[in-house]
Formats: C-alpha cells, sequence, structure tokens
C-alpha cells in the first residue's frame, strides 16, 4: 500500500495535540483528503479536516471571462473557514495546518486571515512567514463573512 501521507516532514509534535487542517487544490482530482489520507491522519491525531477546491484568482471579470470554468473562492467556502477557525480558537492548545499547492496566495490568505481573526501577532505572524503573498479577494471574503475589520 502507497501512502500519500508520512510523518517525516511534520513540523510540530503532532501526537496528542488538538490539531484540524485545511487543504487547498486547484482542480477536484488534486483533492489531498482522500478517504485514505484522511483516515491516516485522524489515525496520528489530526481532528478536523476541510478540503477547499478554488483557483488563485480575484473576481475580475476579464479573468472570469477567459476562464469561464475556473473556480472562484465562494461565501460557503469561507464560512466553511471562518467555522472551522472558531472552533478550533475555542479548543485549547490547538493547531490549524494549512496544506496548499504553492502555499502562498490561498492559503496565505487563509493564515493571514486566521492570525487578524484570532488577535495574533501580526507582525510575528508576518516575520515567521516573509514568502506568502495573501490573495486579496480571498481575505477580502474571509472578512466580509466573519465582520472581521482586518488590522
Amino acid at each position: 500500500m502507497n501512502m500519500v501521507v508520512k510523518t517525516e516532514g511534520i513540523g510540530f509534535d503532532y501526537k496528542d495535540k488538538n490539531w484540524s487542517l485545511i487543504s487547498i487544490h486547484t482542480e477536484p482530482e488534486e483533492n489531498f483528503l482522500t478517504l485514505e489520507n484522511k483516515k491516516f491522519l485522524s489515525s496520528i491525531g489530526m481532528k478536523e479536516s476541510l478540503s477547499l477546491c478554488f483557483w488563485d484568482i480575484s473576481n475580475n471579470a476579464q479573468i472570469l471571462e477567459q476562464y469561464p470554468h475556473a473556480r472562484l473562492f465562494s461565501i460557503e467556502q469561507a464560512e466553511l473557514v471562518v467555522g472551522m477557525i472558531s472552533i478550533a480558537n475555542q479548543q485549547d492548545d490547538s493547531t490549524l495546518i494549512l496544506h496548499c499547492d504553492a502555499g502562498i496566495s490561498r492559503s496565505g490568505a487563509i493564515g493571514s486571515f486566521a492570525a487578524d481573526f484570532l488577535r495574533l501577532d501580526m507582525e510575528k505572524f508576518r516575520k515567521d512567514n516573509p514568502d506568502i503573498m495573501p490573495n486579496h479577494y480571498v481575505l477580502s471574503v474571509l472578512n466580509k463573512v466573519s465582520g472581521n475589520r482586518p488590522c
């Protein structure tokens, strides 16, 4: 049996921790959270997971006209993200892991939103994540859904 997930690359002490995963992908067939992977991740402590499929684009008429089959980040997806972050925040010592194809824009937007929404130290967040370039459209939808006013 081939396992896609291996514990060697997990950069935190995941055993006996409360951790959740948001995984982002561009096309449905790229979904990382297969049944097999979810079972394995649950066996090593993952409490909750969320799989999101959307493109790294904004709500720009020209882009959407050029790519009519594009998947835009939706209000429904934003509601799921806000709900998951809110639930994780109510639990002691929880960790949120973001998984994405590139790990720069989409996950950067969700990570930036989560840090701001939870009132974490944004200066430290930016210092710890210098390479992210958050997708501003994703951020705006998350802030709209949550009623959050970004710092």
